[in-house]
């Protein structure tokens, strides 16, 4: 089990997201993107991983999915730069590994870069085993994307 407490997002959480969002990603999605991933719920959640349970305890990391049926893919995953490597993105992915189950949701896809070896060796460790590639996906630097799944129940 994990030393920090995962809970759904909420609206209040959205400026904290934002500035995590903006540390990790070369094209971050807007303030706006991760508000309307919050408030349209609809086949959609969004976690986050807190340093503990105390109201307004500091954000250290989240994680948005979105489904169908019993399929869903990984739409972001950030975790705080000055915390990774310190469990917060596995306690991330495990619990979103119990809201599927929860869900009925068997399968777990992602998009990540090959030279991501920091989340490549997280996803792994999590169970995700690569499952094809996207040629010239990220279109900042034309990488590639690695496809990776994981199976639950």
């Amino acid at each position: 089990m994990s030393e920090y407490f995962v809970s759904e997002a909420t609206l209040e959480d959205v400026p904290r997201l934002y500035e995590i969002e903006c540390a990790s990603f070369s094209e971050p999605w807007s303030e706006n993107s991760l508000t309307e991933f919050i408030v349209n719920r609809e086949m959609r959640f969004c976690l986050a991983a807190r340093e503990d349970g105390s109201p307004g305890a500091k954000i250290l990391g989240y994680v948005g999915f979105q489904y169908v049926l019993d399929e869903g893919e990984i739409a972001n995953l950030a975790v705080d730069p000055g915390c990774r490597g310190k469990g917060v993105g596995f306690a991330l992915l495990e619990a979103l590994a119990r809201e599927c189950q929860r869900r009925k949701i068997r399968m777990i896809h992602l998009e990540v870069r090959p030279s991501n070896a920091g989340a490549l060796s997280l996803y792994r460790r999590c169970g995700f085993e690569e499952a094809g590639r996207r040629r010239g996906y990220y279109a900042d630097t034309g990488e590639d994307a690695l496809l990776m799944t994981r199976r639950l129940m």
